[in-house]
C-alpha cells in the first residue's frame, strides 16, 4: 500500500503485514504517550489501546500531541483515538479512560497486548505496570524522567541497571530490586534536571516545567524500540 511505501523500503514489505496485526499498549497518553501513539499510527499498528483517565488541558497545548485548543476537557484517550483514526482509519483504537492502578490492572491485562509502552508518572503505578508485564510474559520499554529536560540528544536507551544521572530512574531500580527484576528496557537522559519547577499551571495542579519538543522526541524513541522489537521476534531475518 502507498501509505506504507517508505517505511517497507527500511524495514521490509513483511513488517507492514506483522504490524498490522500486532496490539501495542500505551499506558500513559500525555508528552510522551502521546509521540509514542503518533508513532503507531504512522507505522499502521493494527490494534492500539490508549490508558489515561485524565482529560486534555490548557496546560498540555505546549507538548501532547492530542492537545489542542478545540478539545481542552476532553479525556486524553478519546482526543488521541481520533487523531489515530484520521491518519489510519483501519487502526482498531480501544481506549480506556481509566487511570492504571491496582483497580484497572486487570482489565488491562484481560486483552491480548504484544507490546506495553510504559510513559505513566506515577513510581508505584509504573513499578507494578512492570511487574505484572514481566510476570505476563509480555515486552515492555519504560520512560523515566522527561521533564526538566531541554536536550533531547542526551537521551539513551539501555537498561534499568546501566541508567545514571536520572532521579526517577535510580527510584525505579531501588524498587525493581525489592521485586526482583533483573532488566527493563528504559529511554531516559544522560542530562543533568534543571532546577524544579512545580508552579500552578493555572488550573489548580502543579507539574515539572516541559518544552515541546522533548517528551513527544521520548514517545517516538519508544515507539522505534518498540517497533524494532516486535520485528526482531516475529521474523526470521530482521532489518
Amino acid at each position: 500500500m502507498e501509505y506504507t511505501v517508505r517505511s517497507e523500503r527500511l524495514l521490509g514489505k513483511e513488517s507492514t503485514e506483522i504490524l498490522s496485526e500486532t496490539c501495542v499498549a500505551i499506558v500513559g497518553v500525555g508528552g510522551v504517550g502521546s509521540g509514542a501513539a503518533e508513532a503507531m499510527a504512522r507505522s499502521f499498528v493494527g490494534t492500539v489501546i490508549l490508558v489515561d483517565g485524565d482529560v486534555v488541558r490548557a496546560s498540555n497545548l505546549n507538548r501532547q500531541l492530542c492537545a489542542l485548543s478545540t478539545n481542552v476537557g476532553e479525556n486524553k484517550t478519546s482526543a488521541m483515538e481520533r487523531r489515530i483514526k484520521e491518519i489510519n482509519p483501519m487502526c482498531n483504537v480501544i481506549c480506556m479512560p481509566v487511570f492504571y492502578n491496582e483497580s484497572s490492572r486487570d482489565e488491562v491485562f484481560s486483552h491480548e497486548i504484544d507490546y506495553i509502552i510504559d510513559a505513566i508518572d506515577s513510581l508505584h503505578d509504573k513499578i507494578d505496570l512492570i511487574v505484572r508485564a514481566k510476570s505476563a510474559g509480555i515486552s515492555i520499554i519504560s520512560a523515566m524522567g522527561a521533564g526538566n529536560k531541554t536536550d533531547l540528544t542526551k537521551f539513551a536507551v539501555c537498561d534499568i541497571f546501566e541508567t545514571s544521572v536520572c532521579p526517577f530512574a535510580k527510584a525505579v531500580r531501588h524498587e525493581l530490586r525489592k521485586n526482583d527484576i533483573k532488566d527493563l528496557k528504559v529511554v531516559f537522559s544522560k542530562e543533568e534536571p534543571n532546577a524544579a519547577d512545580l508552579s500552578d499551571d493555572g488550573d489548580g495542579r502543579r507539574s515539572v516545567a516541559s518544552v515541546p519538543w522533548v517528551p513527544p522526541g521520548v514517545g517516538f524513541i519508544m515507539a522505534g524500540e518498540a517497533i524494532k522489537d516486535i520485528l526482531k521476534n516475529k521474523t526470521a531475518d530482521p532489518r
